[in-house]
């Protein structure tokens, strides 16, 4: 006997999905989040001399 919870758990998590690339506004705004944190750490570790200077 299959159990009926893994399909709508499967259709809830495609719910999620959907919110969250439909409404862009927000998925948008998180995405430049993330954006400004990576050039924040990739500026960080420039200034540490971690990273070789490609200019």
């Amino acid at each position: 006997m299959r159990l009926p919870s893994s399909n709508s758990v499967k259709r809830i998590d495609f719910d999620v999905l959907e919110m969250l690339v439909f409404k862009t506004p927000v998925y948008s705004q998180q995405v430049l989040n993330v954006g400004n944190e990576i050039q924040a750490l990739i500026f960080g570790m420039t200034c540490l001399g971690s990273f070789p200077d490609f200019s």
